[in-house]
């Protein structure tokens, strides 16, 4: 049995060293530029890491009763860390999904998260009234409560239902060097929980975090870029290739749609110059900065001319009916958005760019989708929609709009900008829809170029 001042000195000196690592990761991912959205959501998660840490540091000192102030401060700091245990562990699924390209808004998710966050924070704010977690006696000593259980009970839950869920799904998409630490989060805590359990009065469940964060940044910053470097010309050359693929998987998908309509080869050229033209403006004017760079737009360029690939599964009849189309031709019809996401993943399924192939997917599967939800074919919502669809739907409905179908006469730009702008909010992000009034007129030009190229 360990004595309570050999587990205090021994915790605080853990805490503390967890405390230093954390906070060197931490200052050298806050001065490093060019963030991204998964690192924000990582930096979180070491920011409320930390604080578990000095919380925890806080229960050991001011257990007991040595002075009145302790009543106080004890149980606040158990409070803090009990806090900060879920939303650590929130943060940190966030930030896988974002590292891995997985959506949370999948299958019900975040309505898991969000049901757990509900339980979890219900049972701790009654904890004062219940003393179902914990409590403390009268000489300040805290003990585990008939409901503690239900802690790690509602944390497996979102950890092997939401960061379980997405790893799997994303795993044969993403580099497995880059996907290998991420279990650590799973493994590490766990396994601290073991040992502390067998050697009772020794805290190291926070240390199990601190040791994941450190394996997952060593991992994904320091090996990857001494692999980059040590094996760069092998690099180059795979990139080289995959570039090459890329373009001609591009040219030849846009030949074989174009060869069952006449226009809809213009109209791969146009969109794919609509998107960039859009995505650049966008970038001049600061907005989406954690997503859109000069390689995003690259990727959203590239991956454009598949929107429209899973019309490859659509009849004839119905993609030339020249004619308003029924409601069972109309769910046909439909259908090409989800089939067209898994065909791009099946097409580009073994490349190593993984942005690239979740670009492509996104584009292909959710430029149907609306802003205000009543899109296909998932009924997504808002920014629950991919960035690259949102800019995606204006560049396909502008096109759409101003150009002969069999089934329509072409609109006039005025008429079409109109509609778009009455638009904004519910069919289209209003922050594009802005962006794009600001350059209505780049759009007419890249429609009369290629009018004019074609004749």
């Amino acid at each position: 049995m360990i004595s309570k001042q050999t587990s205090v000195a021994l915790n605080i000196g853990l805490n503390a060293y967890s405390i230093a690592i954390s906070m060197l990761v931490l200052i050298y991912l806050c001065i490093r530029k060019n963030k991204s959205k998964a690192d924000k959501w990582f930096i979180t998660s070491l920011v409320t890491s930390i604080v578990m840490e000095i919380s925890d540091s806080f229960t050991w000192l001011f257990s007991g009763a040595a002075h009145p102030s302790y009543f106080i401060i004890h149980p606040i700091a158990m409070y803090v860390y009990y806090s900060c245990t879920f939303f650590l562990i929130a943060s940190f699924i966030y930030y896988v999904a974002s590292f891995a390209g997985g959506n949370l808004h999948k299958y019900g998710r975040n309505k898991i998260i969000i049901a757990c966050l509900v339980i979890y924070y219900g049972v701790l704010l009654t904890n004062p009234i219940s003393k179902g977690l914990f409590s403390f006696d009268e000489n300040n000593i805290y003990s585990r409560g008939p409901l503690f259980s239900t802690i790690p009970v509602i944390l497996e839950i979102i950890l092997y239902i939401t960061l379980v869920s997405v790893f799997v799904e994303r795993f044969r998409y993403m580099s497995k060097v880059a996907m290998f630490p991420l279990p650590s989060f799973i493994v590490f805590p766990i396994l601290m929980q073991v040992i502390q359990g067998i050697f009772y009065g020794i805290s190291l469940v926070s240390i199990g975090y601190a040791l994941s964060f450190i394996l997952i940044f060593i991992n994904t910053n320091l090996f990857l870029e001494k692999e980059r470097d040590k094996n760069a010309d092998e690099v180059a050359k795979k990139e080289n290739r995959i570039v090459e693929i890329q373009e001609h998987t591009i040219i030849s998908l846009s030949n074989l749609v174009e060869n069952r309509d006449t226009d809809t080869g213009e109209h791969v050229l146009r969109t794919r110059d609509y998107v960039e033209l859009l995505a650049r403006q966008c970038l001049k004017d600061g907005l989406f900065k954690d997503i859109i760079d000069e390689h995003y737009i690259e990727l959203l360029k590239k991956a454009a001319p598949m929107h429209d690939i899973g019309k490859i599964v659509v009849s004839d009849l119905i993609l030339k009916k020249p004619a308003k189309l029924t409601d069972e031709e109309f769910s046909q019809m439909k259908c090409h958005a989800s089939e067209g996401g898994r065909i791009v993943q099946e097409i580009l399924g073994d490349f190593d760019d993984t942005d690239y192939i979740r670009i492509s997917t996104e584009v292909a599967s959710c430029h149907h989708e609306k802003y205000d939800g009543t899109g296909y074919p998932d009924g997504l919502a808002g920014d629950a929609i991919p960035l690259s669809a949102r800019i995606m739907a204006i560049a396909d409905v502008f096109d759409a709009l101003v150009s002969a179908r069999v089934y329509k006469e072409p609109m006039s730009y005025k008429e079409a900008i109109q509609i778009i702008g009455e638009n904004s909010g519910t069919h289209f992000d209003p922050v594009l829809t802005e962006e794009f009034l600001k350059i209505r007129d780049e759009f007419i030009s890249i429609y009369e170029h290629y009018k004019k190229a074609a004749r």
